[in-house]
């Protein structure tokens, strides 16, 4: 059971991340994307993994149109179920990066993000929890071809991944 500071806590980083997220957008002028690609991933075998970073989907390569010059924003969801091998010994956190090849703006809000708690938040080999998170990389140039990976890991106990989505969109900015 969470506690009343640790909701806080929590409350207070999601309100964070949401100002962050806002002022990147604001800054990067990407307030009226059009729709012009979207690649989904989808996996339902068990992945382990543990300190290391491993590959959760398949790349993505994409190639904002030579015609646009006004170039390409990437936004990137993923969604999956986690879970600790071994019940009831570990403590740390789940972690997802994604990284975008080429140029353009960073990835925000940072190309890792811890996700899901072991030990105080989630108990148990049998229980799974079910994280989603979203990155954007904005100022990509018009015919630029970029390649995103999705990538999970922990802070070093050992993971399960079940079933996962990924959906990648392409928007002309």
């Amino acid at each position: 059971m969470t506690s009343l500071t640790n909701s806080f806590r929590l409350t207070g980083l999601a309100l964070l991340f949401v100002l962050v997220g806002t002022a990147a957008l604001a800054q990067n002028n990407v307030d009226d994307l059009t729709p012009y690609q979207t690649f989904v991933r989808t996996e339902n075998k068990n992945l382990n993994f543990s300190g290391t970073q491993v590959s959760a989907f398949n790349s993505v390569t994409l190639t904002c149109p030579a015609s646009h010059s006004a170039g390409c924003t990437v936004v990137v969801q993923v969604s999956s179920q986690f879970r600790s091998r071994r019940c009831c010994r570990d403590w740390g956190n789940f972690n997802i990066n994604v990284s975008v090849s080429g140029s353009g703006s960073q990835v925000f809000p940072n190309p890792s993000v811890k996700v899901g708690g072991m030990g105080h938040m989630m108990m148990g080999r049998d229980l799974a929890n079910a994280e989603t998170f979203q990155w954007m990389r904005t100022g990509i140039p018009a015919g630029e071809q970029q390649t995103v990976d999705m990538k999970f890991s922990t802070d070093g106990f050992d993971g399960t991944a079940g079933y996962r989505t990924a959906v990648v969109h392409l928007n002309l900015n």
